[in-house]
């Protein structure tokens, strides 16, 4: 049985892992643009947008994965359908990957010459960029799979440690390529697939290993899918509407802005994504935890760890996201060091963190719904949003540009956490809507606004020296962070056992040893 030091240090990995990669996806930014230029880096904005679109094609089968591999994990019995399923599911990505590639290859001279619009980039260069980003694609494609299958086998560590080697080898070595070779765009897409290629072999061979051993060869075998198919089929709703949500402002800003433009967008939505780091180690931590207890039918435990976590969620979240905010000018020219770039972009970051954090709550009433297999919800309210941000686009667009398209998202997030927090509990963990809004949302919240806005109305309104800058960045976001968990019952509780965790963990890897 999945224990709960297993469970801390799955969150310490996650934590560890996040922010490191968050920092340095950061930190190289805006190298990447003083390298290259905005427009190609508006390149590299159109492939994030292209590979978070294609997402469509996974039809729910990597959150699927990580649900059975969760349920397998408790069921000793189940090692061949496990391996089984793996090899099912891996040959379906791998061929899934190859078509991609080659569709991207083919309809590149249509996209370089008829979507993209650059001043500087040549069209012989945009095209044999994003062939290469077919190529690219190609690899990154399995990724997903493998990656969830280490996340429903409890494997975080070791998730988080390729993570963690690979993002720092596939960012720091593009520095070295760009400084040191040509600052051209192919040849920092020339590295990635390199790249790409050492970390899905990595990641593949990671699976297997941790996977239970079976006497049985795994072969391909479509049946084992059929216990899971109405899982999967709501997960590819959910999937398809999801990423229409996430994604489709940045389709339509990719043709109604200029490329530099939309490299200004694209470096918002960076710093915005940034948080899905913190949002991502909560969420992979507990999903495969509440899904072995739901299997359980441990109810107590369910509403236990639900409650800690939508209040870690909202202390991880908030605090960086109310200092960014507040700090939005000052933070962002010390980071692009071009005071164009951080007018430009500052409006943009406020309104699409805002958006992101209210998104980040959601996740743990949704990390529950999946672990009861409930997906019909989530799929009727991502249709709701969308009959509405087809319209709100199309409109705060053409009027407000980049911007209004940042508000949107915001507006949209609003709605979603309105609606999608009381459905969810009318139906698992009746009466909790209430203390979710009251002690996981409004209080933590209202403490972190409270220390950002006044303690930083008390400094001073002139330049400051950039460490000066950072430093009073960062101990305001570790003073309402410190708020956000005193104000927090459920989590200051577990806060103040920290010797215990310590001693259970110690007490854990010693068993290990020993087995």
């Amino acid at each position: 049985m999945f224990r709960r030091s297993q469970l801390t240090l799955n969150l310490i990995a996650n934590f560890g892992g996040a922010i490191y990669t968050g920092l340095i996806g950061l930190m190289v930014a805006p190298l990447y643009i003083r390298l290259m230029g905005i427009e190609a880096y508006g390149l590299i904005g159109f492939y994030l947008t292209l590979q978070g679109s294609l997402q469509i094609l996974d039809f729910g089968l990597s959150p699927t994965i990580n649900r059975e591999l969760a349920r397998y994990s408790v069921q000793s019995d189940k090692a061949t359908e496990a391996r089984d399923l793996v090899r099912t599911l891996e040959a379906g990505y791998w061929l899934l990957g190859a078509v991609i590639g080659l569709v991207l290859t083919a309809i590149a001279p249509m996209i370089g010459s008829n979507w993209i619009r650059s001043d500087t980039l040549s069209s012989a260069v945009t095209i044999t960029t994003i062939r290469l980003m077919g190529g690219l694609a190609f690899l990154q494609w399995p990724l997903s799979l493998y990656q969830g299958g280490l996340l429903g086998l409890q494997q975080q560590v070791r998730l988080n440690v390729i993570l963690v080697v690979l993002s720092t080898l596939r960012n720091g070595g593009a520095l070295l390529v760009l400084t040191f070779l040509s600052r051209d765009i192919r040849l920092f897409f020339v590295w990635q697939i390199v790249m790409a290629g050492l970390q899905v072999a990595l990641t593949t061979i990671s699976l297997w290993r941790a996977l239970p051993a079976s006497s049985e060869k795994p072969k391909i075998n479509y049946n084992q899918l059929r216990s899971s198919w109405k899982f999967a089929a709501g997960m590819s709703g959910i999937a398809v509407s999801g990423l229409i949500l996430t994604q489709l402002d940045k389709l339509m800003l990719s043709t109604m802005l200029s490329l530099k433009g939309f490299g200004y967008y694209t470096l918002a939505g960076v710093i915005a994504s940034s948080l899905y780091m913190l949002i991502a180690l909560v969420f992979n931590g507990v999903f495969p935890r509440l899904t072995a207890l739901a299997a359980a039918d441990d109810h107590n435990a369910v509403r236990r760890l639900y409650r800690q976590s939508t209040q870690l969620m909202a202390a991880l979240i908030w605090p960086v996201t109310g200092v960014f905010v507040y700090f939005a000018p000052q933070l962002l020219g010390l980071w692009t060091g071009d005071a164009q770039t951080a007018d430009q972009t500052a409006p943009i970051v406020r309104l699409l963190l805002v958006g992101t954090a209210l998104n980040g709550m959601m996740h743990v009433p949704y990390a529950l719904q999946l672990a009861h297999g409930w997906t019909s919800l989530n799929l009727r309210l991502n249709v709701m949003l969308i009959a509405l941000l087809v319209p709100g686009l199309a409109f705060a667009v053409q009027y407000w540009g980049a911007t209004g398209a940042a508000a949107v998202w915001a507006i949209l997030n609003m709605f979603y956490v309105l609606l999608g927090v009381p459905l969810t509990h009318r139906r698992l963990l009746t009466g909790e809507a209430g203390r979710w809004f009251f002690r996981g949302l409004v209080v933590p919240l209202a403490g972190v606004l409270g220390v950002v806005v006044v303690v930083g109305a008390q400094l001073p309104s002139t330049a400051w020296p950039a460490w000066t800058m950072l430093l009073s960045a960062g101990v305001i976001g570790l003073m309402a962070f410190g708020a956000a968990v005193g104000l927090a019952p459920d989590l200051r509780r577990a806060a103040l056992r920290p010797a215990d965790w310590f001693l259970t963990w110690l007490q854990a890897r010693k068993a290990d040893r020993g087995t």
